[in-house]
């Protein structure tokens, strides 16, 4: 499929992080349910204060900083999806994930490539590798087959508070 943003490879991650973001939340005005309106009524508010920071000379808040939390909100988006009922997230999860490939190409490839390295590094650096551990945590801890996975990760996660 050829990717109807031929401009993504020179777009900012923070600019394609915020389109991203700006699709979905058209999907999800998409449906009545009482979880999509807020989700979607958030992604509008969150959008309205960053553009006010961005926007005051005096803050020291940046784009980067912004495109870090956007980062961390799609790591969280499928494990809210699961409060919808089924038929909605049937419709939503596909979509999300195929807006997410088209205007952050690699984004999923390169979290898994992530939480390999920190596993295999066998500890974690900073608050950025939590958030990484701590969502592929949130994944597998359902899945009986992911046990030794999730002891590996929860060890990680261990270590990092207790070092603090």
């Amino acid at each position: 499929m050829r990717n109807p943003h031929p401009r993504t490879s020179r777009r900012t991650q923070f600019s394609a992080l915020s389109t991203a973001y700006d699709r979905f939340n058209e999907e999800l005005m998409k449906f009545s349910d009482p979880l999509t309106i807020s989700l979607a009524q958030s992604w509008n508010t969150a959008k309205a204060q960053y553009s006010t920071m961005l926007d005051d000379p005096g803050s020291k808040v940046t784009r980067s900083m912004i495109a870090s939390g956007m980062k961390q909100g799609l790591r969280e988006i499928p494990m809210m999806l699961r409060g919808l009922p089924p038929e909605v997230q049937q419709l939503l999860r596909p979509a999300f994930r195929r807006i997410v490939q088209e205007e952050v190409p690699g984004f999923f490839a390169h979290e898994r490539d992530r939480t390999a390295r920190i596993v295999k590094r066998g500890r974690l650096r900073n608050e950025d590798e939590w958030y990484i551990v701590r969502h592929r945590v949130d994944e597998i801890e359902r899945d009986n087959s992911r046990r030794q996975e999730l002891a590996a990760l929860l060890e990680l996660l261990e270590q990092y508070e207790g070092s603090g």
